[in-house]
Parts: C-alpha cells; structure tokens; sequence
C-alpha cells in the first residue's frame, strides 16, 4: 500500500496533537500514514509531537514577520519517506476514509509530477481549484527540488504551485468526498491568533507578492 507523508509544520503544540489525532482516528488505513511535525528552534517543544523536524533560524518566533513555513514544509519533504505528500495545518478538517480517496485518486500517477485538487472549504465557488493543501506525488518533489519553492516565506506558497501545476496540465481531478473543512478566519469565522496575524502580515504578503511576481510575472 502506497504511503502518505503528512507534512504537518506547527507552532500550536496542543491544536496540531489534537489535528493529527482527528485525522489518524479517520484514516481507513493508519498503518500507511506516517505523519512528520516541523517546529523552530525554540519553538513549541511537546514531546508529544514525534517524529518531527526542527527547522534552523530564523527561528519560528510568533512575534517575527513572515516565518519560516516555506523552510519548514521543504525539510519535512526531504525527510519523509512517502510516494505521495500531503500538507497539514493546524485548522484543517478531513473526511473519513481521507487517506483510500487519496490514493485511489494518485494511484495510477505515482510515477508523475502531480498535484491532487484538494477544495478547502464548501463555501468555495464552483470550479475553484486553487490548493491550499497541496497534496503531491514525490516524482513533483524530486522534479522540483522542493515542495515549496524556497524563496518564498509563508504566504503565496500554495498560489504559486496551483498556479505552475494548473498551467502545466499537472492537476488531477477527482470527485471531492465532503468533510474536508478549513476554519479559516476568513472562512469559518475562525479567531484569529497571534501566529495568523504574523504569518499574514501585510509585510508578509508584500514579500509573497514580489517572489511571486518574480516567477509568474
């Protein structure tokens, strides 16, 4: 059976344990997840999040604009062992049986650059298919040579790979199950926390923009 690495970058200690003990108790076949938490050098220090990656300065400072997410999400791929690569966050909701319809949806495409549409939340219109958590084939990874291209801090990570898979014709498509839930602020009406307000700056987006501009002009 083919393995699923979930990438699961943090600074919430107790809502990413609860995160990932939601998802494992859903996954039709837990014995094929192996889930990898990055935290900073200093940062959240649970022990009960294992295995995990710690990322090098900067360091994941709430208070520091812009963050290390992108390094984090790039070093977590690296050390994962699975075909295929899934993004995890601290507020983000999946289905029963997330893990089969994964791999049901890859299976044939192992062996390719791919990225699976993943719609984040119901209240997305029709048609929408930007990524948000991005969920690859490693053949992507090891073409690439990251999972996120590495400029970029946090915030335009998910745009900029939607936006290269969907122009390169790397996108598969595959009837959504329901259940998969972001409770986002601007979403759900989520509250926002100081790691939100940080990571979604205007400083942080400026620099998103300008990586990105730099890319996709």
């Amino acid at each position: 059976m083919e393995l699923i690495s979930v990438l699961h970058p943090t600074r919430r200690p107790q809502k990413a344990l609860a995160v990932r003990s939601d998802w494992m108790t859903k996954a039709a076949s837990p014995d094929a997840v192996e889930w990898l938490f990055g935290v900073g050098e200093g940062g959240p220090d649970d022990p009960g999040l294992q295995p995990r990656v710690v990322v090098p300065p900067p360091t994941w400072n709430i208070h520091e604009e812009g963050g290390t997410f992108c390094m984090a999400m790039n070093m977590l791929a690296r050390e994962s062992k699975g075909q295929i690569l899934f993004q995890m966050a601290d507020d983000w909701l999946g289905p029963a049986g997330w893990d089969k319809w994964i791999r049901d949806s890859l299976r044939g495409v192992l062996h390719l650059p791919r990225l699976l549409t993943i719609v984040d939340h119901p209240s997305r219109p029709r048609g929408f298919d930007h990524c948000c958590f991005p969920c690859v084939t490693r053949a992507m990874v090891e073409r690439n040579g990251w999972f996120y291209y590495p400029e970029y801090r946090h915030v335009y990570t998910d745009t900029d790979l939607s936006d290269q898979t969907r122009r390169d014709g790397e996108r598969v498509d595959a009837v959504q199950p329901e259940g998969f839930f972001h409770d986002h602020p601007m979403l759900s009406g989520a509250p926002i926390d100081d790691v939100y307000r940080v990571g979604n700056s205007s400083g942080a987006y400026a620099h998103g923009a300008m990586v990105y501009r730099s890319r996709h002009g």
